[in-house]
């Protein structure tokens, strides 16, 4: 594998993602290392036999350690419940619910806007990579909105992609999902 794809991959390395559970209307917002295991968990079935479907919306990589994705993660959450993130959802109307919409719009403000919350770790230029799951698919227009709004400023680079949890050494893939 290629140092860049390294940096592209989802597999083994940090990241934050967020999940939707479309038949109870909720949303998580966690960070992992590793991203197909925690989806596994988070679908298990529980032991009086019921189970629910969390599926995945976005995850952004390029965290160096626990911190930095535990810090990210925190920082959506804040976001997320502001006010006016309600009324920027609303500027996205589309399949996705709002309940979503403004954590995407939390995420997109980290890496382009607020630095007064969240500032991305000095050093060189960081590569951050948003991996959107098949949820956001639902809806073509509203996810060709989202992508196309500027995501980066200076010193950041955010590239997005299809997610994949596939194993590049294993030919079984968990998800193959949105471009």
């Amino acid at each position: 594998m290629s140092s860049n794809s390294r940096l592209e991959s989802i597999i083994n390395t940090w990241c934050v993602y967020i999940l939707f559970n479309p038949s109870r209307s909720k949303v998580y917002v966690g960070n992992t290392h590793d991203l197909k295991d925690r989806l596994e968990k988070h679908n298990r079935l529980t032991n009086d036999g019921g189970g629910y479907t969390w599926e995945p919306v976005v995850a952004i990589t390029g965290f160096l350690n626990n911190k930095e994705a535990t810090n990210f993660e925190s920082n959506i959450k804040l976001l997320a419940r502001k006010k006016e993130f309600a009324e920027y959802a609303s500027l996205y109307q589309g399949r996705c619910p709002s309940i979503v919409l403004k954590r995407i719009i939390a995420i997109r403000c980290l890496l382009c806007e607020y630095d007064y919350c969240w500032r991305a770790p000095r050093g060189k230029k960081r590569r951050y990579v948003l991996h959107w799951g098949n949820y956001m698919e639902r809806d073509q227009r509203q996810l060709d909105v989202l992508q196309h709004c500027p995501w980066a400023r200076v010193g950041r680079n955010v590239k997005h992609k299809k997610l994949d949890l596939s194993d590049p050494n294993n030919n079984n893939n968990l998800s193959n999902e949105v471009s």
